[in-house]
């Protein structure tokens, strides 16, 4: 197998369960780390009032949510990533941040990616959990921080 695909096979050792497709539409699904309040009538007509075909068939242009993030929060539009998602976001962080056998900290429960990056990347991951009242263990969590901690992950809304 050619060097450049030698990390593709880690891809066998993961497997997905089958989501059995049933319709949850009107239901709570706090599994999927979805948005759980709903957007107001008001806001959904003023997005509807901007919306096109163009808006509809091309990608978006983001110079200006970096202008309006930086301005807001006076960093340097450098200094901001804007991702197509949290996937993308946590996966960059595993390219950018994390080598094989580096330590990493995740909460667990987490996002399903989260997990699946570790493993695809060989990372010596520390899972830290909630007590009983769901209150995330901070000082397990402060007390897992090594110097050779290369990440740490954690996921909102999840605390």
């Amino acid at each position: 197998m050619s060097q450049k695909f030698v990390q593709f096979k880690k891809l066998s050792k993961i497997v997905r369960k089958k989501n059995n497709l049933l319709d949850r539409n009107n239901y709570l699904r706090l599994d999927k780390n979805e948005m759980i309040s709903l957007f107001s009538k008001n806001f959904i007509n003023q997005i509807k009032k901007k919306i096109n075909s163009n808006t509809l068939t091309t990608y978006p242009e983001v110079k200006n949510i970096y202008k309006l993030i930086s301005k807001k929060y006076k960093v340097k539009e450098n200094s901001i990533v804007v991702t197509a998602g949290s996937d993308l976001a946590i996966k960059n962080c595993f390219e950018l941040l994390v080598r094989k056998n580096d330590h990493i900290i995740t909460l667990s429960p987490t996002y399903g990616m989260v997990n699946v990056y570790s493993k695809l990347f060989d990372a010596k991951q520390t899972k830290i959990g909630f007590d009983k009242d769901l209150n995330l263990e901070l000082d397990k969590l402060l007390n897992s921080i090594k110097k050779s901690t290369v990440l740490i992950i954690i996921a909102n809304p999840n605390t």
